[in-house]
């Protein structure tokens, strides 16, 4: 018998990307680690705080082998918290859902196991 090869994406990862989206940050899936990076529009605008993975900058930006998938930005997740409504479980696990569809991923649903239970 085969072997399934079916990539799992944690919802709790969706969930990190839709509540961290914020202006001059890009975040992407890892597709081979199932998390999710962020890294500056413009490192350059960055303040000394901000220390960079210049290993894993450079893989996003070469992303060669499709690894990296851009997540929705700030202004995508506004305009989709109106239609999911992500301060709900249901909400987030709905847009995850579709995401993943949309990405040919299936969907792990782990927020309660992280202890991020929702209503």
């Amino acid at each position: 018998m085969s072997e399934l090869n079916i990539k799992m994406v944690p919802l709790s990862a969706i969930d990190y990307a839709i509540n961290e989206a914020s202006e001059g940050w890009n975040q992407f899936l890892d597709t081979e680690e199932m998390k999710v990076v962020a890294i500056p529009e413009d490192p350059e605008e960055m303040d000394d705080l901000y220390i960079p993975d210049e290993e894993i900058e450079k893989l996003v930006i070469e992303n060669k082998d499709g690894r990296f998938i851009l997540m929705p930005s700030e202004d995508e997740v506004a305009e989709l918290d109106d239609i999911y409504d992500f301060s709900t479980k249901e909400g987030v696990r709905a847009y995850g859902t579709q995401w993943c569809q949309e990405q040919g991923f299936s969907i792990f649903d782990d927020l309660n196991l992280i202890g991020l239970d929702r209503k």
